[in-house]
């Protein structure tokens, strides 16, 4: 088996998706992550997951978009989500736009550039 594409680490209750390529097989392995933390989460709890796209490009929009729209679907009852996505603020806007779409009213998403890792983990933490 190959390198992964996307590694997953988990400190203090806090899960990070690591992308170590762009490609739809990334997206895969990173979709593959996040339902498995879904599933393993009661669905009164609260994931807190970072998505850390480092400096690479964007991942594929529209792929990304329809796999995380077909998980969440799957999921009458889950867990609220608290995603903290970081990468090097390119498109930061237009992906807070589209990953919005796809929330619920619990849920909490935003962006960060990766020099701001200790803003993140703050927001993150929190409960609001």
């Amino acid at each position: 088996m190959g390198e992964p594409r996307c590694i997953h680490k988990v400190q203090d209750g806090i899960h990070e998706l690591i992308f170590t390529e762009v490609s739809r097989n990334a997206v895969d392995e990173f979709m593959n992550h996040f339902d498995g933390i879904l599933r393993q989460a009661a669905p009164d709890d609260t994931v807190r997951v970072i998505g850390n796209n480092g400096d690479n490009s964007p991942q594929p929009m529209g792929y990304a978009l329809a796999r995380s729209r077909a998980i969440l679907n799957a999921y009458r009852e889950r867990p609220a989500i608290r995603l903290a996505l970081m990468n090097n603020g390119r498109f930061a806007n237009m992906m807070d736009s589209l990953f919005r779409t796809l929330l619920r009213r619990r849920d909490r998403i935003r962006f960060f550039k990766l020099t701001e890792r200790e803003k993140l983990l703050e927001w993150l933490r929190r409960d609001d």
